[in-house]
């Protein structure tokens, strides 16, 4: 789990931990052009206490579901409004919206999937971090 305060919110993340184990990751693991649900077991959760905007994406204070669409070039942050399911599960239709997010390599492979919230000039950065890639979506808190 990761709890941050930004802004005077309080956010988190509650997800499982799947680590590298040798696999490929990006294109084979997790395949280009599919849904998938960033962890492991549980659905990955992310709770903020006041409303953020992700880019144009306005995500009001309360409870989400994480989950995301990776292809090679692109990788979307999705958003969904429904919670309490496994990490199999996925209905677009509860989506809030959409967030792209930048990828950056890393200087070594990390070995279990990694979130993180870092505050930034007027909000935060949302952070998912795993093998060879950071994926990152800022965002900033309503005051």
């Amino acid at each position: 789990m990761v709890i941050a305060g930004i802004a005077g919110s309080r956010i988190s993340i509650e997800y499982g931990r799947p680590s590298k184990r040798g696999r490929v990751i990006w294109g084979t693991l997790v395949p280009w052009g599919r849904w998938w649900m960033p962890g492991a077991d549980e659905g990955t959760t992310f709770t903020t206490s006041k409303d953020l905007t992700f880019g144009t994406l306005a995500v009001p204070a309360g409870d989400y579901t994480i989950y995301t669409q990776p292809s090679d070039g692109h990788f979307q942050l999705i958003i969904n409004r429904e919670t309490g399911l496994f990490h199999t599960v996925y209905r677009s239709e509860r989506d809030l919206g959409r967030v792209q997010m930048k990828q950056t390599l890393t200087a070594a492979p990390v070995e279990q999937l990694t979130f993180a919230v870092e505050p930034s000039e007027g909000g935060g950065v949302l952070k998912m971090i795993w093998d060879d890639r950071e994926y990152a979506a800022p965002f900033v808190v309503s005051r």
